[in-house]
């Protein structure tokens, strides 16, 4: 195994080994939360655009109008962005327990 990760291990020799564990713990921490931010603002975006749509089909130049559909829909995308985000952090999370279920 050593053979396999030998660049990595040399380059990290001078470090001590609960410092790399630390350093991929806040890595992964990261990576984990810009997932979810990603995943979040896909599902707000997605709500925002269909309300934006049917403002354009509807209502076409009424400004309370846009503002309505802009609160409606953007409080409802923030949820679906919510929800899709824990669904995401879930998944990549993964279970807690041998026998459990990610989601």
């Amino acid at each position: 195994m050593r053979d396999q990760f030998g660049a990595l291990f040399a380059h990290h020799r001078e470090h001590e080994p609960h410092q790399v564990v630390m350093w991929m713990i806040v890595a992964a921490g990261l990576s984990l939360i810009a997932t979810i931010l990603v995943a979040g603002a896909a599902g707000f975006a997605a709500l925002v655009l269909v309300g934006y749509l049917l403002y354009r089909r509807v209502w076409g130049d009424w400004v309370p109008a846009l503002v309505g559909i802009l609160v409606l829909f953007g409080t409802a995308g923030s949820y679906a962005g919510w929800i899709l985000g824990m669904l995401v952090f879930s998944a990549v999370r993964g279970p807690e327990n041998e026998g459990g279920s990610a989601a």
